[in-house]
């Protein structure tokens, strides 16, 4: 599949976010924060994390955060439109010094056997909150916070985010010390490996 000429994966970085095709090597830049704001939702500086919007929509959320490091500016997800890189919409968070951010489906525990509703119904954005060391839970599609899993320190520093059906992996880069991979307890958030 990666010799597939149209196959891309979409890569963010701290100022653009890009589509990057492995056949050619070759990179087309998305959006760019150093640019002049395309929109008043725009957000210049850092992006994190990859939240796809419904399957057969043109759009995908990304982090977006001011890049001063004073963390007083308030965070969101920008929407972006996945040809032209239109921020479409700017979705407030509750994080600071936000990293990862990564759509799941629901647990399959909790899903309802009567449901044949759509995925987004049933899904989830986790949110690394790497300032206060937080993991935050939305509801998708229209961001509710859910719950807020109080579990690291700034200084484990929370970067990066996987979920399983009943867990979530967290890479700790432990500001100085070695990085780590720690597994909680999807349902209670309880700290397990």
């Amino acid at each position: 599949w990666l010799e597939r000429t149209d196959f891309k994966l979409l890569l963010t970085s701290h100022s653009r976010v890009m589509w990057w095709y492995p056949a050619t090597g070759k990179f087309q830049v998305l959006h760019d924060s150093r640019e002049a704001s395309k929109s008043v939702l725009d957000v210049k500086g850092i992006h994190y994390g990859v939240v796809p919007c419904d399957a057969g929509e043109e759009c995908v959320y990304v982090v977006g955060r001011s890049d001063d490091h004073k963390f007083n500016k308030e965070e969101g997800l920008l929407k972006l439109h996945t040809e032209t890189g239109e921020v479409l919409d700017r979705v407030p968070i509750a994080s600071f010094f936000t990293h990862d951010a990564i759509r799941v489906p629901a647990p399959p525990s909790s899903s309802s056997s009567s449901s044949s509703s759509s995925s987004s119904s049933s899904s989830s954005v986790f949110i690394a909150d790497t300032l206060h060391g937080n993991i935050l839970e939305y509801s998708y599609p229209d961001f509710t916070l859910q719950r807020t899993i109080k579990a690291f320190t700034r200084r484990e520093h929370v970067n990066t985010l996987a979920v399983l059906d009943d867990s979530i992996l967290c890479m700790l880069h432990n500001s100085g010390q070695p990085s780590a991979m720690v597994e909680l307890e999807r349902g209670s958030g309880r700290l397990l490996h």
